[in-house]
């Protein structure tokens, strides 16, 4: 039971996980859409300045490809989207009709104190069975030791007194047995019997050697997986604390692409940038932005590699 409960928490974070790479795919159609919008608003700017002859048509063309390179995106995520609800159909079980239904805000998952508590299924089925195991030993040392039995008897049958003649009638004659008294009474019998098998003493000393050899081989698979379950805790522990001081840098970095923009689409109108500058403005918001939706992903993934490493993961779900 134990054993299977283990398998809950690889689950539960394959699920949670595919979920996030939804929410992670609604935030870069989001990204697109902005930044649709907002080459759409330079293109219809430069188009009219090419009629007035303050813009050559190569500036348009630019734009145009990188609106096309958007165009290209979107349907990537499409794709991806479609492959990600066909997978959590088979996980769940759910129609997708219902998978569509969620929705959530794509942000960093900080776990409390308590999920930081070791409480692995595997460790608990190990120590499950090194109880068992002492059991089988106490057992085996318990049958070199001699069995006491309790037994009960009734008879109804009393000869006593009973006097019999035998009459012997030569070589060739039959013998011939009389009584004359025969009485038919309860007898009632108790007691406690003993039975020791003193010639079984090597088979029952194998079976002890056996029994000792099976608990220490089992003891030393508990404390084995106590170190690496352990040294596991710690590692994905640190992940966790890196992650999340990632996604402080990550947002930094896109709050400095955002103000870049912003500065490069002014000095766009103004005549102070070329299309080019623009545009490379504009490619780095977006990869910066991307880039801190992907770490938000990665700190999640790290918060859930951390719960299921504790065994909390499907507990902390549920609950």
């Amino acid at each position: 039971m134990l054993m299977t409960e283990a398998g809950y928490d690889a689950i539960a974070q394959e699920i949670i996980t595919s979920f996030d790479q939804l929410m992670l795919l609604k935030e870069v159609d989001v990204l697109i859409t902005d930044s649709e919008k907002r080459l759409n608003k330079e293109h219809q700017k430069v188009v009219k300045a090419i009629e007035n002859g303050f813009a050559i048509p190569y500036d348009r063309d630019k734009i145009k490809l990188a609106m096309l390179e958007l165009e290209s995106k979107r349907a990537e995520v499409q794709s991806n989207r479609d492959l990600l609800y066909f997978k959590l159909e088979e996980l769940t079980g759910l129609p997708k009709e219902e998978l569509l239904q969620v929705s959530y805000r794509l942000e960093e998952i900080v776990l409390e104190d308590d999920a930081m508590a070791m409480n692995r299924k595997e460790l608990q089925a190990l120590e499950a069975s090194q109880k068992a195991y002492e059991y089988v030993l106490k057992k085996e040392k318990g049958a070199m030791l001699p069995k006491v039995f309790a037994f009960g008897n009734v008879s109804y049958l009393n000869a006593f007194h009973t006097q019999t003649t035998i009459k012997d009638l030569g070589p060739l004659g039959d013998v011939q047995l009389k009584s004359n008294h025969l009485q038919l009474a309860p007898t009632y019998a108790v007691g406690v019997g003993l039975r020791w098998n003193i010639l079984e003493g090597k088979t029952h000393k194998t079976s002890i050697e056996k029994a000792k050899l099976d608990l220490k081989i089992n003891e030393n698979k508990l404390e084995d997986t106590r170190e690496k379950l352990s040294l596991l805790q710690r590692k994905t522990k640190a992940d966790y604390d890196l992650a999340l001081k990632k996604i402080g840098v990550s947002r930094q970095q896109m709050t400095i692409a955002q103000n870049n923009l912003h500065l490069a689409s002014r000095q766009f109108e103004e005549g102070l940038q070329d299309v080019t500058e623009r545009l490379e403005a504009e490619n780095e918001f977006y990869k910066q932005s991307l880039n801190y939706y992907n770490q938000v992903l990665s700190q999640r993934m790290a918060a859930t590699e951390l719960l299921k490493a504790n065994g909390n993961l499907y507990q902390i779900i549920v609950r």
